[in-house]
């Protein structure tokens, strides 16, 4: 029988078997190649997207504590503060807890932002397959949202003083006076730190210091009828020197009626003191219904006011009263926080005359969980004074800014003492004044006078400084000074 040459060859049939079996396995091989180059390059995709949403999440989320340090820093008191914001490419919540140590007096506010945007995976990627989503679920994440906190400590006062005098041009006024020993309680009594910054020798006329040469170098004048000094509860610190004339007897010495004895200090720059000199800053701030052009009588009716006889309802929501071309008259009881300029303009000189006591609603002013809340804030562009027609005491709750003039009584010259407790001038807040002397009329700006012959004028002051003011202040009263705190990031 004759045998097939090819009997020794395989069977074409078996090899078309091994060559779609060698395909397929090609093909396997080139897809996992293809699918693993495919979520590399995703990968990279994914993480650059997260990447972008990340950091476009963190600056919205810093956008929202920018906003809220710059409210506090404008002079809002945050308490339990909450706010939404759109962003940019997203939002931001804003929520702000505030604290008291009230033992220093110092506040903290915390304050928590957090920054949404788009998930811009999920609209870049929402067209790959879901088996995707779940063998990289890591890498395509989304990462949307940043969460910052800050706790913003304050490390110093809004304004640390009870009365405080920039600049001495009349040498002949005594600051603080005691007079009449046999008499109690004729002497000034001041609770707090007080602050001369210099002097500039422009009035000469200086009639009672014995030392005429001593009198020409002090920032601050002291008069002490025989023994009896002013009270003097608080630090008192001067640039150039202190002059204390006394009736019967030498000066200038000091004695226990200081505590602690007076310190010379380098001088406090008066415009970067965190005062906002720029009154346009309360134009700006001041709603239009609160603004007022000419002489406006302003009365305080608790938690309304009353302009020019007319009820004008709530305080402002903006906390501002702005008056230009007059002076503003100011009396009553407020309840809420205010601050209220008189900023000149015209042949205004911008005053502010207290018509009558200024309160508080809630007169409890030591710092504690239950103390009050309201909080005046007084700004002329030149004096702050009480008119003559104010026959009795006066009693001024505010912190006190006369920024190019002075605070002072307008009949002190002539109007004897009544020698007993009505003629106090009782502030609980600050006084801070420019100077004590009218360039302008050549006229002197004082509370209290005693002449040569020991008789007194005008009022005796009784100046409290309201230590809420380490923590607590009026509407924008200060300008925004981010070296009052110390910002740590959590």
């Amino acid at each position: 029988m004759r045998k097939s040459i090819f009997g020794h060859l395989p069977s074409v049939k078996n090899e078309r078997g091994m060559a779609i079996a060698t395909v397929m396995i090609v093909v396997v091989i080139l897809a996992l190649l293809g699918t693993g180059l495919l979520l590399i390059s995703m990968r990279e995709v994914n993480m650059s997207l997260k990447s972008e949403s990340s950091n476009q999440a963190f600056h919205v989320a810093e956008a929202g504590i920018d906003y809220a340090t710059n409210k506090i820093l404008d002079g809002e008191v945050l308490v339990d503060f909450s706010d939404t914001k759109t962003f940019g490419p997203g939002e931001f919540k804003v929520d702000v807890v505030r604290a008291i140590d009230y033992t220093i007096p110092r506040v903290t506010y915390t304050i928590t932002s957090v920054g949404t945007v788009e998930d811009t995976q999920a609209t870049k990627t929402g067209w790959l397959p879901s088996i995707i989503n779940k063998i990289a679920p890591v890498a395509l994440a989304a990462d949307n949202q940043k969460t910052l906190e800050v706790e913003m400590k304050q490390i110093s006062p809004f304004f640390g003083y009870v009365f405080f005098m920039d600049k001495k041009q009349d040498l002949d006024n005594y600051d603080f006076i005691s007079y009449c020993q046999k008499i109690s309680n004729h002497y000034d009594v001041v609770t707090g730190s007080v602050h001369a910054n210099g002097h500039d020798n422009l009035a000469l006329n200086h009639d009672l210091a014995l030392n005429y040469d001593l009198a020409l170098n002090h920032d601050l004048s002291i008069y002490s009828w025989n023994t009896n000094y002013p009270v003097f509860n608080g630090k008192v610190t001067y640039v150039e020197g202190i002059n204390i004339y006394k009736k019967n007897g030498t000066g200038p010495y000091f004695d226990s009626s200081f505590s602690p004895n007076p310190e010379q200090v380098s001088k406090v720059d008066f415009s970067a003191a965190g005062i906002a000199n720029d009154l346009d800053y309360f134009k700006n701030e001041a709603g239009e219904a609160w603004k007022f052009n000419g002489d406006t009588i302003i009365v305080l009716e608790g938690g309304n006011v009353k302009i020019n006889g007319i009820n004008k309802g709530a305080i402002p929501q903006s906390g501002v009263i702005y008056v230009y071309n007059g002076d503003a008259s100011v009396s009553g009881i407020l309840d809420g926080r205010l601050t209220i300029v008189s900023a000149g303009g015209g042949t205004s000189e911008g005053n502010i005359k207290i018509v009558g006591d200024v309160t508080y609603a809630d007169g409890n002013i030591i710092p504690s969980e239950t103390a009050s809340d309201d909080m005046l804030g007084l700004i002329a562009k030149k004096d702050i004074y009480i008119p003559n027609t104010v026959s009795n005491g006066v009693k001024v709750y505010a912190i006190m800014l006369a920024k190019e003039g002075s605070i002072w009584y307008e009949n002190w010259g002539t109007r004897s003492h009544k020698y007993d407790y009505t003629d106090h001038f009782v502030v609980n807040g600050s006084l801070i004044q420019h100077t004590d002397y009218d360039k302008t009329t050549g006229n002197k700006r004082r509370m209290g006078h005693v002449n040569t012959t020991g008789s007194p004028y005008g009022f005796l002051k009784r100046y409290n400084y309201d230590k809420r003011l380490n923590y607590l202040e009026p509407p924008y009263f200060f300008k925004p000074d981010k070296s009052l705190y110390e910002i740590i990031w959590k």
